[in-house]
């Protein structure tokens, strides 16, 4: 994934989110006009927006080889990014396709040195320093006065990067719980990734159910581990459809297309047989013991990130 951005799906008009991470966190100390506020105890989730297309939560210990391709999806390394992934333990992120350039955040938790990371961006000049009013004082973040990218870093623990910033610091400040409920995002974070697709029948199922198929596949929740077998991930998850007709139909077509995947990675018909399982529940399907190569994986994420109409 590194080299010719047109080759492996990327556009210039991509380039803004997908390099957001690498290019943002350069070191630094900022020169800070005002103290802001002391955040109160929130989970890092509460930051992402409600009624998004899709959630996700990664594990930056389990998926650093994912995400520095990621990162560095332009070709270059930086130490912004070298340091964002050493100090980083869990990302979570919301993406909304219908919303442009307005539906991207990243909510970022780890170690980090704020005076470092606001120095880097105080001293590039591609950036402008803003805050927003709060009860008990302001606090800062920056934007991006080419792409209108924003990030902040309330605490030494939490960075958040993307659009909106400035509402999403006034509900963290004022103690919101995530968008997402425990069940859900207890689901996610008990695995190395997942995804939570509230729309699925919007964003799709890439690459085996396209965005707007005539599928009607309703909502749709994914796990990743690391597989036994170097280079490769295990998935499973939950996929809710309109009825259980259509579970029935798609449940088909996903195990034909899971199988001959796992056939591409060297799994013999008779592994196939035994590690995949596809079930029909009423009005879905569950799966798990799916193995696919990380190269897929950064394509589903990059997919979900850069999708239609976003930069």
């Amino acid at each position: 994934m590194r080299g010719n951005r047109q080759k492996n799906g990327f556009s210039r008009k991509n380039k803004p989110r997908l390099a957001f991470l690498a290019a943002s966190l350069l070191f630094a100390l900022a020169a800070c006009g005002t103290t802001p506020p002391a955040l109160p105890p929130v989970h890092p989730a509460a930051a992402l927006p409600p009624d998004m297309d899709a959630y996700f939560y990664l594990s930056v210990a389990e998926n650093t080889e994912l995400l520095r391709g990621f990162a560095e999806a332009d070709g270059n390394s930086t130490m912004g990014s070298r340091y964002f992934l050493e100090h980083s333990r869990s990302i979570y992120g919301a993406v909304s396709k219908t919303r442009g350039d307005a539906g991207f955040l990243i909510a970022a938790a780890g170690d980090y040195s704020v005076g470092l990371v606001e120095f880097g961006i105080g001293t590039d000049g591609a950036w402008e320093e803003t805050s927003v009013l709060l009860d008990g004082g302001e606090a800062r973040y920056y934007r991006n006065k080419e792409t209108g990218m924003e990030i902040a870093i309330p605490s030494p623990q939490l960075i958040l990067m993307g659009s909106g910033v400035a509402e999403r610091l006034a509900w963290l400040y004022a103690g919101v719980s995530p968008p997402l409920g425990e069940d859900t995002l207890g689901d996610l974070e008990s695995h190395a990734a997942g995804f939570y697709l509230p729309r699925a029948g919007k964003t799709g199922l890439p690459p085996f159910i396209p965005a707007g198929s005539p599928i009607p596949l309703k909502e749709a929740t994914l796990f990743a581990d690391p597989s036994g077998r170097d280079g490769l991930y295990a998935a499973s998850g939950r996929l809710l459809f309109a009825d259980g007709k259509n579970a029935t139909g798609a449940a088909i077509m996903l195990r034909f297309a899971f199988s001959g995947l796992m056939a591409q990675q060297g799994y013999s018909l008779a592994e196939i047989r035994q590690s995949l399982k596809v079930a029909v529940e009423a009005r879905s399907i569950v799966f798990s013991g799916l193995s696919f190569p990380e190269e897929m994986a950064r394509m589903m994420l990059f997919s979900l990130m850069a999708g239609d109409g976003n930069s």
